[in-house]
């Protein structure tokens, strides 16, 4: 699995914005490979997305859908660029 990390600040309320992106299923749906995405609200001005995917290749096949999600979702709403992480996930734990 691979796995991206951004952190976005932004002049919005930060729970209207990640409840929109809650919305948004049907954008996930259509990202082939995309395994999770997880978003943490660290402030009301900042929170942090968590995108698992199957693969490297997967993420960088899903670069121009996820560059017009953004665009269309949070573009509006951004105070700074975003900043981006990304690696290998080589554990995880989920309870089952």
């Amino acid at each position: 699995m691979f796995c991206r990390i951004m952190t976005i600040k932004h002049n919005d309320d930060t729970d209207k914005i990640i409840n929109n992106l809650k919305d948004q299923e049907d954008w996930y749906d259509n990202i082939e490979g995309l395994h999770s995405v997880t978003y943490v609200k660290i402030s009301d001005k900042e929170f942090m997305g968590c995108v698992i995917y199957d693969s490297k290749e997967h993420l960088e096949a899903a670069n121009e859908t996820v560059q017009e999600f953004m665009k269309i979702n949070l573009m509006p709403y951004i105070d700074s660029p975003p900043v981006f992480m990304e690696g290998e996930v080589p554990w995880r734990y989920s309870r089952k």
